[in-house]
């Protein structure tokens, strides 16, 4: 370490395990330390992607030196309004050394990724776009045989800018899924490519619409957002998934640096042949006066089947990168739907029960599921017990005249089609992939003693998105 009369300097070295350790270790007049560590700290702090067996990482693009923090002893740890400097860890400024180089990371410095990285402080700005420091991870999945896979990260606020590297600050990474299929195949084309893996804050995930660099942007924009159902037209045909990109360089006089259609790329990363006749890549438009384009594909006939396509959208000058999923099914199907007498009761009333099983490939990002139930017999009170009301339902006032209506004043659906009100309940996401994780359970008091003439039987419409119009379910 360089001193300022550019002598080689010695300090002692202490790590505390949080501020008021180091406060308090400062404060000791025994101890001569004074000095505090100048660099930040990168940790991945969860890890929810069950099909990575190991993560090794590296920085690269980081300064290769940096400045000491001497801070005026008397006053370090008296707040700004005091006169003073705030903790270390609320200090943001910068002071980045400005003759320090970057440095090429080297693969064969990679660490666990249990071990963090630690960087000196770094204004990471757009102004130096080709210099961001960027995160190389060599991810290793599981399955036989196991598949290695390299990945870029950068460092991004929620602003979808780089983040300043701060002194003795800790930068947190949440991966939640990493797909295989956006490595590289080698460190030397991760520490070259320009596709990050991540999008908003580091996290990683599929269902995120919006990615950038910090300078160039592109975001999917159909309503349904990054996971795309599609139930009509029943014979196929022509759709188009909208996208915007902004275009940092839309104005700039050389035509070569502004975007074009040709700058687009949409590529099927799974395809069995279903979802539409061809495999080959769909044709791409866009539009640099406005940023939005779309990307065209022929949908196959849509029937009872369930039929999957997972569609990359890139971006190959700037290497932003956007995964759609693309679904067709004329309507998904429960399974052991059944109402029946709970034999208890509830606030005097007798209990029915409501049950059904979910589809095993209903896909998961179009959970909760929104449950309506029309009845004039039954008024549901829980979804986890039949002596206790449990679970959030609602009453909304909205049109039943689609309904079946009976004539007869005995009847559970007498005038079904005036009542205009039904019960909701959203559906969570099913906690596994067996049929009693995905069997749903409602339980529902026998309001019958409340009407002027019972009917002699109980029974409900129920309708839930994407599965078909209401349907009458009855006492066998």
């Amino acid at each position: 370490m360089s001193g300022a009369s550019d002598e080689v300097a010695f300090w002692g070295y202490y790590h505390g395990t949080s501020a008021d350790e180091v406060k308090n270790y400062v404060n000791n007049t025994a101890h001569i330390i004074y000095l505090l560590r100048d660099r930040a700290k990168v940790e991945i702090t969860a890890m929810e992607d069950s099909d990575i067996a190991s993560i090794s990482w590296i920085a690269t693009h980081v300064l290769d030196a940096g400045y000491v923090a001497p801070y005026p002893f008397e006053n370090y740890w008296r707040s700004a309004e005091e006169g003073g400097v705030m903790h270390y860890y609320g200090n943001s400024t910068i002071t980045s050394k400005t003759d320090a180089s970057r440095l090429a990371a080297g693969e064969s410095a990679m660490v666990s990724s249990s071990t963090p990285l630690f960087l000196f402080e770094d204004y990471n700005s757009t102004d130096e776009i080709d210099h961001f420091v960027k995160i190389i991870l060599k991810v290793v999945y599981t399955g036989t045989p196991a598949t290695t896979r390299y990945h870029n990260l950068v460092l991004l606020d929620d602003d979808y800018l780089p983040l300043p590297i701060i002194r003795s600050h800790t930068y947190q990474i949440t991966i939640k899924n990493l797909p295989k299929e956006i490595g590289y195949a080698s460190f030397a084309d991760a520490l070259a490519g320009e596709v990050y893996s991540n999008n908003q804050t580091v996290s990683v995930d599929h269902t995120i619409s919006h990615v950038t660099n910090g300078v160039y942007s592109l975001e999917i924009t159909h309503p349904s957002g990054t996971s795309i159902l599609y139930q009509s037209p029943r014979g196929g045909g022509t759709v188009q998934i909208p996208f915007h990109f902004v275009d940092a360089d839309k104005n700039n006089p050389d035509a070569s640096k502004r975007q074009a259609d040709s700058d687009f790329v949409a590529k099927w990363q799974e395809h069995n042949g279903a979802i539409t006749a061809s495999a080959a890549n769909p044709s791409v438009s866009f539009n640099p006066s406005d940023g939005t384009g779309s990307i065209t594909i022929e949908l196959n006939e849509i029937d009872g089947t369930l039929k999957h396509g997972l569609l990359l959208l890139q971006d190959k000058k700037h290497g932003l990168a956007r995964y759609v999923n693309v679904y067709s099914i004329e309507k998904f199907s429960l399974g052991n739907v059944s109402l029946s007498d709970a034999g208890s009761s509830h606030n005097g009333f007798p209990v029915y029960s409501l049950s059904f099983v979910l589809p095993e490939d209903f896909p998961a990002s179009y959970y909760p599921l929104q449950l309506s139930m029309a009845s004039s017999t039954l008024s549901p009170f829980s979804d986890a017990s039949a002596s206790s009301a449990s679970g959030t339902f609602s009453v909304e006032v909205r049109s039943t005249s689609g309904l079946d209506s009976n004539d007869s004043s005995s009847a559970w659906n007498y005038g079904a089609s005036t009542w205009d009100y039904w019960y909701n309940y959203s559906i969570p996401a099913p906690a596994g992939t067996s049929a009693a994780e995905r069997t749903v359970t409602l339980y529902l008091d026998d309001i019958r003693s409340k009407r002027g003439s019972a009917p002699s039987g109980v029974g409900l419409y129920l309708t839930i998105p994407y599965f078909g119009d209401p349907r009458a379910v009855t006492t066998p």
